[in-house]
């Protein structure tokens, strides 16, 4: 994975709130409180990392593309 890409959220807990917004944020908390030390916190943080990672994408065409400059 590209280094630009990596930094782009940081894989923390702080990192993944500060990209997620409203009821997203919402739920990431609710499920990080309740969920147990080990690989069930482990699933919670890879998967709202994931969700984060993609809300912060640059904008992409449908096909996954980079937009066509103006």
């Amino acid at each position: 994975m590209p280094v630009a890409e990596q930094a782009r959220v940081k894989r923390t807990i702080s990192g993944i709130a500060e990209a997620l917004h409203g009821a997203c944020r919402v739920q990431f908390f609710a499920e990080l409180v309740s969920a147990e030390m080990g690989s069930e916190l482990s699933s919670v943080l890879d998967v709202w990392w994931s969700r984060a990672m993609l809300d912060t994408a640059p904008a992409r065409e449908p096909d996954g593309t980079p937009p066509e400059a103006p």
